[in-house]
């Protein structure tokens, strides 16, 4: 039995499925906790919904029949009540720094579900990502539960391959895979996520846009407050897209029915909330790339009648692009300045000017 973090392979293989509903995913999460026979493996968040009660009473009841549960939480996560709500209940629950996770469950190290419930993997993928959490359990203090042997390859004909961009060595980046799987595409990309900011994912979609492929982008707009409304730079990721000739919806709806990417109607990419560059560089979630094998008539369905009802993006005004730009670079200073702040650090100069570059007006900010 291995409980040491081995390098995984690039690529593994599963049976796939997708729930169609938020209700599907709820039963879905609580299905695996009572099938389970051996050990249940769970990212905190997926104790921070409406199903948490239901949930922690039958985690409850199956560690009082011999199956360890183990909880891990993310630490600055909002998820600080379910781990007391959990800890109450005579769960065990460790905080790390760093996770593979995002809202995932892995039972027996045979099924895992992924965003929400949103996917569910059986089989090698399920067990690749149980020895993902095994390591991040290792991490944070405790002793990993034993894993058993590796899966074959399945036979059955539903069989999907995975590929899964996790932290952890072994495994490409979950950048890696995004960009890999958009660079890929040959028909169509439709896109629903929370935010989408990063220079180079916007890049890769434009591309896709030069060589002939349809890209839609349909976002759900998070209620900012406070300086994040000040400062969002949306704006000018909106205008990069629609010049490109990439198709940008908005919605409030609290349900996505995708959380990630669908590709040429054969393959979906799930797992971050949001493809920003602070994403990629500082989130501990893991992105899984699934492709073949995946029954999307209701996914495409879903996303279809979300795109008519969203609302469509317009071009954003001149002075908005260049507030967005003097945002993007003011931003990263206060995020500063108030980490020195809460470490009662000496206050730093702040400097702001405009000065040519290259021919062009640029504003700048610098600390000292």
């Amino acid at each position: 039995m291995s409980v040491a973090p081995l390098a995984g392979p690039l690529s593994t293989s599963a049976r796939a499925e997708l729930a169609g509903s938020r209700a599907e995913c709820q039963a879905g999460l609580l299905e695996a906790v009572l099938e389970a026979r051996s050990t249940l493996k769970l990212d905190a968040a997926c104790l921070d919904g409406p199903e948490a009660p239901a949930l922690l009473r039958a985690l409850a009841r199956k560690q009082g029949d011999g199956v360890r549960v183990q909880i891990l939480a993310l630490e600055g996560r909002q998820t600080q009540a379910a781990v007391e709500q959990a800890r109450a209940a005579g769960l065990l629950v460790r905080t790390s720094p760093a996770s593979a996770l995002w809202t995932l469950l892995v039972a027996d190290d045979r099924i895992a579900l992924l965003a929400q419930g949103r996917l569910r993997l059986a089989g090698e993928a399920a067990w690749e990502l149980g020895r993902a959490f095994n390591q991040a359990w290792l991490r944070s203090g405790g002793h990993p539960a034993s894993l058993p042997e590796r899966p074959p390859v399945l036979n059955s004909l539903l069989r999907s391959r995975v590929r899964l961009g996790l932290r952890e060595q072994g495994h490409r980046s979950p950048k890696a895979v995004l960009m890999a799987a958009l660079s890929a595409a040959e028909h169509s990309v439709d896109v629903g996520i929370e935010a989408l900011t990063d220079g180079e994912v916007i890049a890769c979609l434009t591309s896709a846009v030069a060589r002939g492929v349809t890209v839609r982008v349909l976002r759900r707009e998070a209620q900012l407050t406070g300086t994040d409304r000040l400062f969002n730079h949306q704006a000018e990721t909106d205008a990069a897209l629609l010049t490109a000739g990439i198709a940008v919806r908005s919605t409030q709806a609290e349900w996505l029915p995708l959380q990630g990417a669908m590709i040429d109607e054969g393959a979906v990419l799930v797992g971050l909330r949001g493809w920003r560059s602070d994403d990629f560089r500082s989130s501990a979630e893991g992105l899984i790339e699934v492709r073949e094998g995946l029954a999307l008539a209701q996914l495409l369905t879903q996303f279809e009648q979300a795109w008519v009802e969203a609302i469509p993006a317009s071009l954003p005004s001149p002075a908005r692009r260049r507030w967005a730009r003097v945002a993007a670079i003011v931003r990263p200073a206060l995020q500063a300045l108030s980490q020195l702040a809460a470490r009662d650090w000496r206050f730093p100069e702040i400097y702001v000017g405009v000065t040519p570059i290259a021919g062009r007006w640029r504003v700048l900010a610098e600390t000292r």
